[in-house]
């Protein structure tokens, strides 16, 4: 008896994992709003277990289990809204990867390996998995609409803890220093004050940034979807949190200080403010404010932080014009290196995960799977991007216009920032693609 009492806490969390399990069955809803939940959330809820096993991957895992046995809790439960056919060019870019293990040895393939190719796999199976969970259900505009206000909320709850964080550490009360090297510690969570702390991911954060901010200016300033719904007056209520979601975005991504996410997200904001038909005014006022933004920060930043955040950006936009020094020049010798080792073996590449440091995600695929694995992703983002031009055409509903639309700008958005850096297993890149797939699936079950 006295055994196990010393093991309390682990009984404790079997009764109440059992506990959920129950619950879970009943109400797969809940497994979907607790990933997408906590989707942007990152090692934040991360435990290792041999790898890192993060919140919605797991979630996603059991969600798809209890998808499955719905028919047999539930009588008369609905087919998939998609095509299952539609899982064919997933299922050809992983089988792409596969030649390029030919290159590793036993020691490179390992488990082990800080980048084990088998752990990458992995990776890539957790979020089909996770998309796969997506398309199953979201079956409707109005869940999908769900599904984005979910991720906002799951971007806004990583921001609020960055800034937290931020705030502590300016204030003497969180010395990141400390946590150095330790992974899934405080430090390790990518934060918006990823340059002033060491440890972290700042690029990766960025990509969210940019693209969680193109769907918080959709829920904001698309045109209105109907007149006086009871949808669109719920909505309305969450407008002063969305603005301040969207100025959050703003001025992380200035803190990050990852310049290809200003130039997306910039572009990004253009082209909405083209699509939602915004007027020269409305335009001059949002250049405005967003000067005053700026300004204010610059203030902070010397007044109060006592670091001049000025300085800061001249020297990223410095790097711009040195591109043999800095960062900038790192990553053109890495370039180099993965070219290089492409022409050395360029039809099956020479393994995955050599060339992870690339910071370029056409010459990583090129140098790590060759041509196979580069034609099986691109090809892949080309079908995902034209099923969501498929569905712009054939559908008339404003709501499913609004979604794909973002979801196919969110995905041209990711790709292009992996021109400078590294994204292909991020789970912001694979939401968006989860969103246009599953609004192209609703428009495949109108026509």
């Amino acid at each position: 008896m006295s055994g196990l009492l010393e093991h309390w806490p682990w009984l404790l969390l079997a009764w109440a994992g059992m506990a959920f399990s129950v619950i879970a069955l009943r109400a797969p809803q809940l497994l979907f709003q607790l990933t997408l939940g906590s989707v942007f959330l990152g090692v934040l809820t991360a435990v290792p277990v041999g790898f890192t096993l993060k919140a919605p991957q797991l979630f996603s895992l059991l969600g798809l289990m209890v998808h499955a046995l719905q028919p047999y809790l539930t009588p008369r439960i609905r087919p998939p809204a998609f095509p299952l056919r539609w899982c064919l060019p997933f299922g050809l870019f992983a089988l792409s990867l596969l030649p390029s293990f030919y290159g590793l040895s036993a020691s490179e393939a390992s488990l082990r390996a800080d980048h084990s190719p088998i752990r990458l796999i992995f990776n890539l199976g957790f979020l089909y998995l996770f998309t796969l969970f997506m398309l199953l259900r979201l079956r409707s505009p109005q869940a999908l609409r769900r599904a984005v206000y979910w991720g906002v909320f799951s971007c806004a709850l990583s921001l609020g803890f960055g800034f937290l964080q931020q705030f502590a550490f300016y204030m003497g009360r969180y010395n990141p220093f400390a946590y150095v090297g330790k992974h899934n510690s405080i430090v390790d969570f990518y934060g918006p004050f990823l340059r002033f702390a060491p440890g972290t991911f700042a690029n990766e954060y960025g990509e969210i940034l940019q693209t969680m901010g193109l769907f918080g200016f959709m829920l904001l300033y698309y045109p209105r979807i109907a007149e006086r719904t009871a949808e669109s007056v719920a909505a309305s209520k969450y407008r002063p949190l969305l603005i301040l979601f969207l100025a959050s975005v703003v001025i992380a991504l200035v803190l990050n200080f990852t310049r290809a996410s200003w130039i997306v997200f910039a572009v990004g904001i253009l082209i909405q403010m083209i699509y939602a038909r915004f007027s020269v005014l409305r335009l001059a006022g949002f250049a405005i404010a967003g000067g005053g933004v700026l300004g204010g920060l610059l203030y902070v930043s010397q007044q109060v932080l006592e670091i001049s955040l000025l300085l800061q950006i001249g020297a990223r936009f410095e790097e711009l014009g040195s591109p043999q020094a800095y960062s900038a020049g790192q990553r053109l010798a890495t370039w180099a290196l993965a070219w290089d080792a492409w022409l050395t073996a360029p039809v099956w590449g020479q393994g995955l995960g050599k060339f992870v440091e690339t910071h370029n995600v056409p010459l990583q695929l090129l140098a790590e799977s060759g041509v196979v694995g580069f034609i099986g992703f691109y090809g892949l983002m080309a079908w995902c991007l034209h099923k969501c031009l498929w569905a712009y055409r054939h559908t008339q509903t404003l709501l499913l216009k609004h979604i794909v639309f973002t979801s196919g700008l969110g995905i041209l958005g990711c790709l292009a920032f992996d021109l400078t850096n590294h994204g292909v297993y991020h789970f912001v890149l694979w939401y968006c693609i989860g969103l246009g797939l599953a609004s192209a699936a609703c428009v495949h079950a109108e026509n």
